[in-house]
């Protein structure tokens, strides 16, 4: 039976992301992100990303940050080996608020108003 482990997240940035170099050389960032689950509940999750990914959230990525990750979930136990702790494997983010990334950022014309003539039909979808 095949398996799959992957989650979508959209949420807010809780701290700013963190550089942790690794003894390999590879780069790494880690940082928390808040997600509301309920009318006063929110749920964290602590994200890290390696590589090219890595360098992109350290450079754009700010606490408060809107954003939108997709992932993988992996789990380890703790130091002292008493609790499990899950982390999400960042593959790929995007963010949804550019005005805090950059406060001169200008929206493109385009983007200012949802478009009015949205619709799909059965045919546009994958299954």
């Amino acid at each position: 039976m095949p398996n799959l482990n992957k989650i979508f997240l959209m949420g807010h940035i809780g701290r700013d992301p963190e550089f942790k170099p690794t003894g390999t050389g590879k780069s790494r960032t880690s940082f928390s992100l808040a997600v509301k689950t309920g009318k006063d509940q929110t749920t964290w999750f602590n994200c890290q990303s390696w590589d090219k990914q890595a360098d992109l959230a350290l450079q754009l990525i700010k606490k408060g940050a809107g954003v939108y990750i997709e992932g993988q979930m992996s789990a380890f136990k703790s130091t002292d080996g008493t609790k499990q702790i899950w982390l999400v494997n960042v593959g790929h983010f995007q963010l949804l608020d550019k005005k805090i990334v950059d406060p001169n950022y200008v929206a493109p014309a385009e983007y200012a108003q949802e478009p009015t003539d949205f619709q799909i039909s059965d045919d546009d979808l994958p299954f």
